[in-house]
C-alpha cells in the first residue's frame, strides 16, 4: 500500500515522446530526457522529489567525495568509448552484409546503442548523448520496420557511430 505513493522517475530517450506521455499518464513523478540530464541535475532532482515525500532518507548526502566519483566515472566512460564505438561499427557492418537484417542483430545493436546513450548521458556528455539518442531512434525504427534497413540507412548509422567516436576522442 505504501508503494502507491513512491515517486517514479523516468529517464527516456528524447525521441521517445509516446513513452514519456505514457509514463506521465501512468503517474510518473518526473520525466527526464537522458540526453540532457547529467548526474548533478539527476541527483538534485531526485533529492528534491524524495525530500517532499515519506521516503525522504534521514540524511540527504552521498557518502564520499561525489565530485571525484563523477570525474572517475566520466574518465571510465571516455576510456571505454573506443571499444563501444568499434563494437557498434562491427555490428552495423555485419548487419549490412545480411540485408534484410536478422531481428536478433537489430536487437543486439539496439541494446548496445541504448546502453551507450544512457552511460554518456549519466556521465554528463550531452552532445554525445544527443547523437547517441538519435542513433538509438534510428535503430529502433529499423527494428520496427526492418525493410527500411538499406544501404542509405546503414550508411547514416555508420556515420553517426564514427561521429560518436570523434566526439568522444
Amino acid at each position: 500500500e505504501n508503494l502507491k505513493t513512491l515517486p517514479v522517475v523516468v529517464m527516456s530517450n528524447a525521441f521517445a515522446g509516446a513513452l514519456g506521455r505514457d509514463a506521465t499518464v501512468a503517474g510518473a513523478t518526473k520525466l527526464f530526457a537522458k540526453n540532457s540530464c547529467g548526474p548533478k541535475r539527476l541527483v538534485k532532482e531526485v533529492r528534491d522529489i524524495l525530500a517532499a515525500t515519506e521516503f525522504a532518507p534521514e540524511e540527504m548526502s552521498l557518502p564520499g567525495d561525489t565530485t571525484m566519483r563523477v570525474k572517475d566515472f566520466r574518465k571510465d566512460v571516455t576510456g571505454g568509448m573506443p571499444a563501444r564505438v568499434a563494437k557498434l561499427r562491427y555490428l552495423i557492418e555485419a548487419m549490412a552484409a545480411e540485408l534484410p537484417p536478422a531481428k536478433e542483430r537489430l536487437l543486439e545493436i539496439h541494446r548496445a546503442v541504448h546502453q551507450l546513450a544512457g552511460i554518456v548521458s549519466l556521465a554528463g556528455f550531452s552532445g554525445i548523448a544527443q547523437l547517441a539518442c538519435a542513433l538509438e531512434a534510428l535503430i529502433k525504427e529499423l527494428n520496427a520496420k526492418p525493410q527500411k534497413a538499406n544501404s542509405s540507412s546503414l550508411r547514416t548509422a555508420l556515420e553517426a557511430v564514427d561521429m560518436l567516436g570523434t566526439l568522444a576522442a
